[in-house]
């Protein structure tokens, strides 16, 4: 197959892969647009202020090692142990090669320049907007990096040793801040840098902890790093005697969350000599987003995700594209497993910046199941499966991981009914109510294999009593006969396990659950549960 060929093939797969694969917003976002809303925080890209001098380069070290008393030093000269550099990689790629070295702290931007404005992305201008920008970094001096990239050694760098010689590294690194011209935070011992970072959230109507956020503090080329706990807290492998810059990167080991399409997603935090107290706000603008993705993606790929696979690549990071815009084809959209080939995102969620995090978090999770199934089916099988089969994987899962998140998860923030509502769970699903006849695609087929309630009659669905009792709900007109649901107590790893694997659409689906009854469910039952996805007039059993 030539070049050419397998571009069209790929970008063919990846429309056949969005088009199956999209969140659907239900209007939520469109009337939303009309509140009020006040940003607080202006997102921007950062700017640049001057050069620094640098203390912890070689050559300022040296010139302080030359000013003090040497007999009495412990080594006879100072040589790196450090090296700064910069790398330009060709393709994602070549990004992606350096990014799966969990312990290479990368920055998009320079380390030795004042920060004149902290904005949340960062592309050098002399690269073009859809290439990886300059990645620059500090390694130790002995470090080699992978054979093949573009590489330029900025400096070489000379971190004093700790806990051997105290007294003489802290006047050494002492001499060097007064040679650099580095404003000490006080004559006082080191301190180090600790974190505590927390996001809003609109169900538990507070702030959350953030956790698993790698945070960094830096001055020039010395860097510490934490990350945070379940509480949102770090303290820094570090200490310093200056003041520090602050930052993060909206990535794990797993995924890397982008500012669009291409860029980098970080935050860029204050410049201090204490701890960094950060709350984000509903008025963050892109940062309440990036974080609310955070939170869902650490659910999914570390947290309980009730047996669920977990949506790990084998050789790349899942890259997920956050735009702060009302698009026009929906909230979110999963692309496949495409960063690898440096074509587009895996994934993309789109929504503004003022729609409640909840929804931001359901629908991250949505798209993750996505790409869960299409791991756990591959892709070959993925792409031919019914409509009504992936999307309505997604939508169990999503809500059920969503709603296990606010009642299990954060269970200790206030005593308070968490529930995320969204389309209460499909229980409303309808069919032939889309433009020209069509049946939704998004139907609650897998909900109400788990849920209890039978909603003809109505039930307790979160802290709210609904009654179904319109005939327009053919799903609910079949199960009506049945005073208490008449099918429920499946759990999503076991539909995934024993029914998702050998479910390819309806038909499939309809023989899978009759091989794997439960709770004494029985054929009659289950033909009264499929029959309305066939459009068929019901017959009872």
């Amino acid at each position: 197959m030539t070049g050419r060929k397998t571009v069209l093939l790929c970008g063919v797969v990846a429309l056949l892969l969005c088009s199956a694969s999209c969140s659907k917003d239900d209007g939520l976002r469109n009337t939303l647009s009309q509140q009020t809303r006040d940003n607080d925080c202006k997102e921007e890209m950062l700017v640049l202020g001057k050069e620094i001098v640098d203390p912890y380069c070689l050559t300022v070290m040296q010139k302080a090692f030359e000013t003090m008393n040497q007999a009495k030093a412990p080594i006879s000269k100072i040589t790196p142990n450090h090296k700064y550099v910069r790398i330009l990689p060709e393709n994602d790629e070549e990004l992606n090669l350096l990014q799966r070295d969990t312990n290479l702290l990368l920055w998009s931007y320079p380390l030795n320049y004042e920060i004149e404005v902290a904005g949340t992305c960062y592309h050098d201008p002399s690269i073009p907007a859809d290439k990886p920008t300059w990645q620059y970094c500090v390694v130790p001096i002995e470090y080699e990096f992978p054979a093949g990239l573009n590489i330029e050694e900025i400096y070489e760098v000379y971190i004093p040793e700790s806990g051997k010689g105290k007294g003489f590294y802290d006047e050494l690194e002492d001499k060097a801040l007064e040679i650099a011209g580095v404003e000490r935070v006080s004559k006082a011992a080191e301190w180090t840098p600790s974190a505590t970072l927390r996001t809003y959230d609109d169900i538990v109507g507070g702030h959350v902890p953030l956790e698993g956020i790698v945070v960094r503090a830096r001055y020039g080329t010395k860097i510490a790093k934490g990350t945070t706990n379940s509480s949102g807290y770090c303290r820094l492998d570090k200490s310093f005697k200056q003041q520090v810059n602050y930052s993060f990167k909206w990535e794990r080991a797993y995924w890397d969350i982008r500012n669009g399409v291409i860029g980098q997603a970080f935050y860029n935090g204050p410049k201090l000599g204490t701890a960094w107290d950060l709350n984000i706000n509903r008025t963050s603008g892109k940062s309440i987003l990036f974080a609310t993705v955070h939170r869902a993606a650490m659910k999914f790929y570390y947290g309980n995700c009730l047996g669920v696979h977990r949506p790990i690549l084998a050789d790349s990071k899942t890259k997920i594209a956050v735009k702060d815009e009302n698009a026009s084809w929906g909230s979110g959209c999963c692309w496949g497993t495409w960063s690898h080939q440096g074509v587009i995102p895996d994934i993309i969620i789109a929504n503004p910046n003022f729609v409640p995090p909840s929804f931001v978090f359901n629908i991250t999770i949505h798209e993750l199941a996505h790409q869960s199934h299409l791991l756990f089916m591959n892709l070959g099988t993925y792409i031919q499966l019914g409509k009504e089969i992936h999307e309505s994987w997604a939508e169990a899962v999503a809500h059920i991981l969503t709603n296990h998140h606010y009642n299990h998860d954060l269970k200790s923030y206030g005593e308070r009914c968490r529930l995320f509502d969204g389309s209460r769970s499909l229980q409303e699903w309808h069919p032939k109510t889309l433009a020209g006849g069509k049946t939704s695609c998004y139907t609650p087929i897998f909900y109400d294999l788990i849920d209890t309630m039978n909603q003809r009659h109505g039930g307790t669905f979160g802290c709210s009593q609904y009654n179904y009792n319109s005939a327009s709900y053919l799903n609910e007109d079949l199960l009506h006969l049945y005073n208490e649901d008449p099918i429920t107590g499946y759990s999503l790893k076991f539909i995934q396990d024993n029914i998702l694997q050998t479910s390819y659409g309806l038909s499939s689906f309809y023989s899978s659950i009759k091989r794997n009854k439960i709770n004494g469910i029985t054929d009659s039952i289950i033909d009264v549960y499929i029959s309305p996805y066939w459009g068929q007039d019901y017959k009872r059993p």
